[in-house]
């Protein structure tokens, strides 16, 4: 990031946080700005619960859905180009007993579109964020060459 550059990571679940987030930051310049976001959990139609376990809320780490949600996040952004990619809610506190399987599909699908989409320049840093920081290092630590580490504290609401 730029000496003195401001960073902006926000919900990309349904896409309008990004939406605005776009419009509001094109006035300023894009070397002054780094821009990342996540992908993998997705809601199955807008306005649904983001909570996991729901039926509402689903994780995807395929190849393809990922290409898809970094396309549909540049788009949103109106940019060109992402500072940063997260890899999300990578831990069995989200996928359950799917964890195993879901820990492979983000190694073998994600993680391989994030690593071409960053010889391409259109991702800079690829990273991995959940809750459980034990689960960040599983898997991704390694095989796959991750820059960044994002560990979260609460998915509750702050009172």
């Amino acid at each position: 990031m730029p000496r003195g550059g401001v960073a902006f990571s926000e919900a990309y679940l349904d896409g309008e946080s990004e939406q605005r987030f776009g419009t509001a930051l094109a006035e300023f310049p894009r070397e002054e700005l780094f821009l990342s976001t996540k992908l993998g959990g997705y809601l199955r139609q807008p306005g649904a619960s983001a909570m996991p376990g729901g039926g509402d809320y689903i994780l995807d780490y395929t190849y393809d859905t990922a290409l898809r949600s970094i396309e549909r996040s540049l788009a949103r952004r109106k940019v060109d180009r992402l500072d940063a990619v997260y890899i999300h809610d990578r831990d069995p506190g989200f996928a359950g007993t799917a964890y195993r399987d879901e820990l492979e599909s983000a190694a073998e699908g994600a993680f391989v579109a994030l690593r071409r989409l960053k010889e391409e320049n259109v991702v800079g840093a690829i990273g991995v964020a959940s809750m459980d920081w034990r689960a960040q290092t599983a898997r991704f630590g390694t095989k796959q060459t991750i820059t960044l580490i994002s560990v979260s504290t609460t998915s509750k609401p702050l009172h």
